[in-house]
């Protein structure tokens, strides 16, 4: 009798070391280890849940580098800090190659836990992509694509996003389409891009299905069609996509394919601001700043700039720039709106380029200095800004810092003309 109860606790014992293992298991893995077969997001983690069942199995199993990465990632999420980065380093150092790729996100945002180290996340990265993790080959690809710590390479940056959609990543999918998209180290060429978001999409990435989205806006590469963009928009945000949050309400804030409704566009950019999109904080302040669809406030507009400029968009501080250009709502300070132009400018806002060339051209807040007003127009018509292709066409029609030149003057009028 003492031996089938005792043969029964065993069972029993079991089974609850079982429940542990999937209770950690259906908690907390990460999409991106690739040793797993599902994932949980980051956003939809149960800290309270996924902590108990994680504990346990780590209790049980304490040299399984699954559960204890898996743990560490808890206690990330709920910020407890020594501890988590106890158990990602434990993981790392015995070759786990989520918790290389965590630890180098995390020294890469510097947001959470650690100060921003672009050297440390790129170590981290490089150790888990020879491990063959395509989410660190990615982000080893966006540290190039944007100079973090390394020198810009857009043709690295291709490289390392074709390793990680080789392997089937599918935000490297979509980052090959952007480069596309944008030109970046590549020749522009929309049908790529569309191809390579297509597939990005076919794979659940939540902002190819944007981008899809948006090419059919622009009619880049497909024929406009704002139901078809419409639809692929609502497919992103069901994803939870911030950015497609945010575009419909610019599908509603411009009328496209839809009738202008501000409110609606407003409601939109709130669902938006509450992921934290900067984009959807930018347009809740041009509709106070213009009055759309709310009584025109300058003061709340100007807040709402600067909640988007705090998050790095370069169009709210050439907005910013703006306001105190005009003195809407401050004090006109064109020193002031030079200072948040440049700000815009380093981060290639063309709109930003064009009117310092302005300023410069007429003296305001600075001396006049003709040459200056031509490198910074020309910048921004680099971009393609329309503006800026006229005031040239200005600056040699009239002989401003430059010999007068009519035939100059038309090349660049007509070039403004072809643009718009």
């Amino acid at each position: 009798m003492i031996s089938f109860i005792i043969s029964k606790l065993k069972y029993i014992f079991v089974f609850f070391i079982i429940i542990a293992l999937n209770s950690c298991l259906k908690y907390n893995i990460h999409n991106c280890d690739i040793l797993a077969s599902n994932g949980v997001k980051w956003d939809n983690i149960n800290c309270v849940a996924a902590e108990k069942a994680c504990n346990e199995a780590v209790y049980l199993y304490p040299n399984n580098m699954k559960y204890i990465y898996q743990y560490g990632r808890v206690l990330l999420k709920q910020k407890n800090c020594d501890e988590a980065f106890k158990y990602l380093n434990k993981a790392a150092k015995n070759k786990y190659p989520a918790a290389l790729y965590l630890i180098g996100k995390e020294y890469e945002l510097g947001d959470n836990c650690v100060d921003q180290n672009f050297d440390l996340a790129m170590k981290s990265f490089h150790k888990a992509a020879d491990l063959n993790s395509p989410s660190a080959m990615n982000s080893i690809g966006h540290m190039y694509l944007k100079g973090n710590g390394v020198k810009q390479d857009y043709s690295v940056a291709l490289e390392w996003f074709r390793k990680a959609a080789f392997k089937g990543h599918a935000l490297a999918m979509t980052n090959i389409g952007v480069m596309y998209n944008k030109g970046k180290g590549v020749i522009r060429n929309y049908k790529l891009a569309l191809d390579w978001y297509r597939k990005a999409a076919k794979n659940g990435d939540g902002l190819a299905m944007n981008n899809i989205g948006w090419m059919y806006v622009k009619g880049q590469g497909v024929q406009k069609n704002y139901k078809t963009a419409l639809n692929w928009l609502h497919k992103s945000v069901n994803k939870g996509e911030e950015l497609a949050m945010n575009n419909v309400g610019v599908m509603y804030h411009n009328g496209y394919g839809l009738e202008k409704d501000f409110k609606t566009a407003k409601d939109w950019y709130y669902k938006a601001i509450k992921k934290g999109n900067p984009l959807a904080m930018n347009n809740i302040g041009i509709l106070y700043e213009f009055g759309l669809g709310v009584g025109k406030d300058y003061a709340t507009a100007l807040d709402w700039y600067h909640k988007a400029a705090n998050e790095g968009h370069a169009g709210a501080m050439n907005n910013i720039g703006s306001m105190y250009y005009n003195g809407n709502g401050v004090l006109q300070e064109y020193k002031i709106a030079l200072n948040w132009y440049h700000k815009a400018a380093k981060k290639e806002n063309s709109e930003a380029m064009n009117s310092i060339g302005w300023m410069y051209e007429n003296g305001l807040g600075v001396l006049q200095n003709y040459a200056h007003a031509l490198k910074w127009y020309k910048n921004a018509a680099k971009k393609g800004n329309i503006n800026a292709m006229y005031n040239i066409s200005n600056l040699y029609k009239y002989g401003k810092g430059v010999q007068k030149d009519i035939s100059m003057s038309k090349k660049w009028f007509y070039k403004a003309k072809d643009a718009e």
